[in-house]
């Protein structure tokens, strides 16, 4: 029975979060995070899995003067 009652539980936590995914992929997204001591900032799975960003990517930030950051995926340095 308890096996059961956790293979459930499971299930039902695996369809919640297909529907946050899906919801994501089908509209804008706006998560808030905390700067840490060190200065990082976790960017959440489902927005990375969105982008298509994985580990070890490379990224270039771009202030503007209306402290605006854009956060851009780098290209690839291809050697020659």
């Amino acid at each position: 029975m308890k096996h059961l009652c956790c293979k459930m539980l499971l299930t039902k936590k695996l369809r919640i979060a297909e529907r946050r995914l899906t919801a994501m992929k089908n509209s804008d997204t706006t998560i808030t995070r905390t700067l840490d001591e060190l200065g990082r900032i976790v960017i959440p799975r489902e927005i990375r899995e969105k982008l298509g960003w994985s580990e070890k990517d490379t990224f270039t930030f771009h202030c503007t003067e209306n402290n605006t950051l854009t956060l851009q995926l780098a290209e690839k340095y291809q050697p020659q």
